[in-house]
């Protein structure tokens, strides 16, 4: 009777952790600050907007973009400057008219609009294929902060479930030790449970080595010290783990993809820019007049002669030879056709990206429904059912280590799974140009090149 109102207690509290466990698993809400830190809490959408605002790499495409534009104003203003010439006539003593005469002409190239237009066209295409550029940049660092945080918030999932395991080991070797004074169970058995929990420690040591792998890259991204604390709001949809148990089809990611992924309107772009830089090479063919103003007082060269004459002049080059100008016509063109061809191959392969990322979602969600639905509710009972068998003597404790195991091992499944899915839908979400909503997480990024001209 004193045993049974020992044990009972301890009984009551372990048959509640698998069902804590699998609450765990579904609703995996916590909020993880780094030990011995005072960090801000923040969501994953704020870290995503730090790194945006901190990244060199963005504010070097600003630059970029902004020599770009102001390459083209400087095309459009471009004028030939005006030449003031000046020529002196000294007669010689043995002319009939000795003397000095002078002249002053004043000249001007006039450029055709048309040309100074296509000069100016192929910097303001430049400009825009920076702003393609500095898109794809932010898909990719949004990315790569999303991935961090999943990462971390795989781990901190890992370490909850393996310290629930591990306290309930200990629970479970006061059910054996409480055995052994009636003879139901070993001294063995308990170095057992002793020795399953430090291993569990073991792999808790090796989490926390991966989660700080992954802190020091998220830092990296957000442009922060190696000593920098980080909190982290996992709660609710801020929950990087946390995915829609929906199938999805590829066929409208792949059009969102073609319409809206910026590498692909940079590649157009960049063939647009060859056709405007070849246009710009044949309209500099036309030649350009120039027109010229001027006096002269050059004395006469004989009677009744002026001495005193206003001059206009225009002069016209002759555009004989062109044959540079069709080359560099002929290699625009082909300038254009190769980048025509590369937005094709990168078509392709995003294609492709966006069927393999939709082909291990469906995978990965077939296997977390039956793991979720099936196997870690028995992989539950077995436990229970073992533990009562353990306390009455009729079980192995070996039986319920692997029993044990095998429920932490679907436990810690399903966190990977969840983590896998979500980053495969922050990948669709890189891949169709931010026009992919991943759960929790906001789609197109939220900074553009004129905001982050301003930062530091």
């Amino acid at each position: 009777m004193k045993r049974v109102t020992a044990i009972g207690p301890v009984r009551r509290v372990l048959l509640c952790c698998p069902l804590a466990v699998a609450v765990t698993l579904v609703s995996p809400h916590s909020v993880w600050a780094e030990e011995g830190a005072s960090a801000p809490t923040w969501s994953p959408a704020a870290y995503e907007h730090l790194a945006l605002e901190n990244h060199p790499s963005l504010r070097a495409s600003h630059h970029a973009w902004q020599a770009s534009v102001r390459e083209g104003e400087a095309a459009r203003s471009r004028l030939a400057q005006p030449v003031l010439s000046y020529r002196a006539e000294i007669g010689t003593p043995w002319t009939d008219n000795p003397g000095l005469g002078h002249m002053v002409m004043l000249s001007q190239m006039i450029m055709w609009p048309s040309v100074l237009d296509a000069m100016a066209e192929p910097a303001r295409v430049a400009a825009a294929v920076e702003r393609e550029r500095f898109d794809a940049q932010t898909l990719a660092i949004v990315f790569d902060v999303r991935r961090a945080l999943i990462e971390i918030a795989r781990v901190d999932h890992h370490k909850e479930l393996i310290e629930e395991q591990r306290q309930y080991f200990q629970d479970a070797i006061g059910i054996v030790e409480a055995g052994m004074a009636t003879g139901r169970a070993g001294y063995v058995d308990a170095l057992r449970l002793t020795l399953s929990s430090e291993m569990l420690a073991e792999r808790l040591d090796m989490l926390g080595r991966e989660r700080e792998e992954s802190l020091i890259e998220l830092r990296a991204l957000l442009g922060l010290a190696a000593a920098s604390p980080l909190g982290f709001d996992f709660h609710g949809d801020h929950d990087p783990t946390a995915v829609e148990e929906q199938p999805l089809e590829a066929a409208p990611l792949v059009a969102a993809m073609l319409a809206h992924h910026p590498e692909l309107r940079q590649m157009a772009r960049e063939a647009e820019m060859a056709r405007a830089m070849g246009l710009a090479s044949a309209r500099s063919r036309r030649p350009s007049p120039m027109i010229g103003l001027g006096y002269s007082n050059m004395p006469a060269m004989a009677a009744g002669e002026r001495q005193d004459a206003l001059l206009i002049e225009l002069s016209v080059p002759i555009p004989l030879f062109g044959r540079q100008y069709d080359a560099d016509v002929e290699r625009f063109e082909s300038t254009r056709a190769a980048a025509l061809e590369q937005r094709t191959a990168l078509q392709r392969t995003l294609t492709a990206g966006i069927e393999a990322s939709v082909a291990r979602i469906d995978e990965r969600l077939r296997r977390l429904q039956r793991y979720r639905i099936d196997l870690l509710p028995i992989a539950t009972d077995v436990s229970e059912r073992l533990l009562a068998e353990i306390e009455l003597g009729r079980a192995m404790i070996t039986d319920f280590q692997m029993a044990q195991q095998q429920q932490l091992d679907l436990a810690m499944m399903l966190v990977d799974l969840r983590a896998d899915i979500a980053i495969e839908r922050a990948r669709l979400t890189m891949l169709t140009g931010g026009h992919f909503k991943a759960h929790g997480a906001h789609g197109a990024p939220s900074i553009t090149i004129e905001e982050i001209g301003g930062r530091p």
